[in-house]
């Protein structure tokens, strides 16, 4: 079971990671002409017991999301062994211009939101740094590791909330090595 779920989720990962990539070459844009500063501002809200998306509840149809950000058709992605998944690029001022922004939906109710922060190696070190003062300026301390092991760009860093909603930062494996990827998930209690 275990060997499954880590197949699965490196197929997730290379799945997104090689849509990132052809998003990245159709120069795709954000359909909402908006400053993020913060991508744990922008994908997150703090609730008294966990975590939420920011702007849904949990659970809310693949159309509600795609009418509130304005996105068409084209930004759906549905294959049978990652699940339906809302696609699109935001910049985030210090982050760069490519992150894929990307909601899924489990029987068409929304789980989780993910984004795919890109880097390249020689500036991986700098964007971990980056996210690692986003994260300390808007996070809780984690209680599952040291904060600055964003910073190192090797460790994951999670936070769970009361109702076992979900926040991880992670550093998945990437091929080819040259380009790396930050993972910043939001999940639905499980």
């Amino acid at each position: 079971m275990l060997l499954r779920k880590n197949v699965l989720r490196y197929a997730s990962v290379m799945f997104i990671f090689i849509t990132m990539v052809f998003l990245q070459g159709c120069n795709s844009t954000p359909k909402e002409d908006i400053e993020i500063h913060n991508v744990f501002e922008h994908a997150i809200e703090i609730s008294d017991n966990g975590y939420l998306i920011n702007g849904f509840e949990f659970l809310v149809s693949s159309a509600t999301v795609m009418e509130q950000k304005k996105l068409d058709d084209d930004a759906m992605n549905d294959d049978e062994l990652t699940g339906a998944r809302l696609m699109s690029n935001i910049t985030i001022e210090s982050l760069g211009s490519n992150i894929v922004e990307t909601y899924i939906f489990q029987d068409d109710k929304l789980i989780s939101l993910e984004y795919y922060i890109p880097a390249t190696t020689s500036d991986f070190e700098d964007i971990c740094h980056k996210v690692y003062e986003q994260a300390k300026s808007y996070m809780p301390l984690s209680d599952s590791n040291k904060l600055e092991d964003i910073a190192d760009g090797y460790n994951s860093v999670d936070w769970y909330g009361d109702d076992n909603s979900h926040v991880s930062v992670s550093f998945p494996m990437t091929e080819p090595e040259e380009l790396k990827v930050i993972v910043l998930s939001v999940n639905a209690p499980k």
